[in-house]
């Protein structure tokens, strides 16, 4: 009986053979199975090899295409072949047969790719830049995959963006705007639909997509400080920018739009004991009871996330001492500014890029300003005791157990909740996976004694 179509064929006759035994072996194991570092390492793994596998596709859907071998089957393209008769959908295999096409011209980021030193998303930006100017672009070629080879691949993009406009302005051509800049791609539609509601959809350039975000950030935050909105009222930012971009609009005809206080950030008041904020040990239980933190409503608020609303909010501080009968006496008011300016906020942008927690890539639209030194303690907000981080890692440092050192050197030391600490990486920049952890030693096996081979006796002996 023949071979069914397709089958391994045994030996060395299938290029293939090995990578399919690899993958099959990935597929026999359960996640559920491994520890914690099997788990990420094979999830890293398996990235890269995708990654290298795609280069591989690339390559032989470059050949498909030199070599006209999708004619056979009828197929209008090689594209289309490959479309046809895979999972992929027509656009990535279109893409996976144009860098399969311009590899050839490319031996250094041919190898990265093969090798997994870069992965298909930044070897697409590569092969984009290089058009119109590969002349350039081949005499630059082995310095760009090293220089982007640890980067992220949000910040590869930066740079290779940045090359090519310095590539094209070197010579002396334009490629025109590019697609954030390009303003006569704008587009806004607003249609009724037969539910009665309206819908909107809309395309802007980078400059006037930021201008309307910057007015509807000046518009939620001047009502968070104004006390229409509040953090837990339970409305969502699509819905506070549904009604603040409809009351601007309805404002633009004469009125002047509120001006920008920065993020939208609540402003809140909040009780704290003068012994507790300054971290003096409580005497006994009754000290311990008096300590209160508290906001205007009576709500308790831990340690942890008042010295994060310190860091991310206007704050009124009520120094108060209190009484076990609930009497609070309030020892005086003090009112300061937390937050930055706007030009410390731009100092910062310009510093810091982004999240500066090893390994986030969060941009700086998703940021907050985080006080080195706890406000409550310096009494101030100063740039060299600022950096910017995520959501995220916010909590994670005021109450997720991580603690956050920056040196004068500007090198953000990160260290978990066990003592660990993390990398320590430039933002932007790929934290390199952990080293695996040392196989474990099998106990020593004893010799067994060599015996020479004896001829069996007995009954069965021949």
């Amino acid at each position: 009986m023949p071979p069914a179509p397709h089958a391994f064929q045994d030996g060395p006759s299938s290029p293939f053979e090995a990578l399919a035994a690899a993958v099959g072996a990935c597929t026999a194991v359960q996640p559920v199975e491994l520890t914690d570092g099997e788990v990420t390492e094979a999830a890293l793994g398996l990235a890269q090899l995708i990654g290298q596998a795609e280069a591989c596709l690339a390559r032989c859907a470059g050949v498909v295409r030199s070599r006209a071998l999708h004619t056979v089957e009828g197929a209008r393209s090689a594209e289309s072949w490959l479309a046809a008769r895979s999972e992929l959908p027509h656009g990535r295999a279109k893409a996976l047969v144009s860098a399969g096409r311009q590899l050839t011209a490319c031996p250094h980021v041919e190898q990265a790719y093969l090798s997994g030193a870069l992965g298909t998303a930044k070897v697409e930006l590569l092969l984009a830049a290089r058009d119109q100017v590969e002349d350039l672009f081949a005499e630059h070629e082995a310095e760009l995959v090293e220089r982007i080879t640890p980067l992220t691949v949000r910040h590869a993009k930066i740079a290779i963006d940045l090359w090519r406009a310095i590539a094209l302005a070197t010579t002396g051509q334009d490629d025109g705007d590019a697609p954030a800049a390009d303003d006569t791609a704008n587009h806004f539609h607003v249609s009724s639909t037969w539910k009665g509601r309206y819908r909107l959809d809309g395309d802007l350039d980078a400059l006037n997509g930021a201008r309307l975000a910057n007015l509807l950030d000046a518009e939620r935050d001047a009502r968070f400080r104004d006390g229409t909105w509040r953090a837990d009222d339970g409305l969502t930012r699509a819905q506070r920018d549904a009604v603040t971009l409809v009351d601007l609009l309805e404002r633009a005809a004469g009125a002047t739009p509120r001006s920008r206080h920065g993020k939208p950030r609540p402003s809140i008041i909040l009780h704290w004991d003068a012994q507790h904020l300054l971290g003096h040990a409580a005497h006994d239980v009754a000290d311990a009871l008096r300590r209160r933190c508290l906001l205007e409503d009576g709500t308790v608020v831990g340690r942890p996330l008042a010295e994060r609303l310190l860091c991310s909010a206007d704050v009124t501080d009520v120094l108060t001492y209190f009484g076990l009968d609930g009497t609070k006496v309030p020892l005086g008011v003090v009112h300061h500014r937390r937050q930055p300016t706007h030009r410390e906020r731009a100092a910062l942008v310009a510093r810091d890029g982004g999240c500066v927690f090893p390994g986030c890539d969060a941009p700086v639209g998703w940021t907050e300003a985080h006080h080195t030194v706890p406000f409550e303690l310096g009494r101030r907000t100063v740039l060299h005791e600022l950096v910017l981080l995520c959501r995220f890692h916010h909590h994670a440092v005021h109450e997720g157990g991580f603690t956050l050192v920056r040196s004068s050197e500007s090198v953000v030391t990160v260290t978990a909740p066990g003592g660990e600490p993390l990398a320590t990486v430039p933002p932007g920049t790929k934290v390199a996976p952990p080293a695996p952890p040392p196989a474990a030693e099998s106990p020593p096996q004893q010799a067994r004694p060599r015996t020479r081979f004896r001829p069996r006796e007995g009954p069965g002996a021949p």
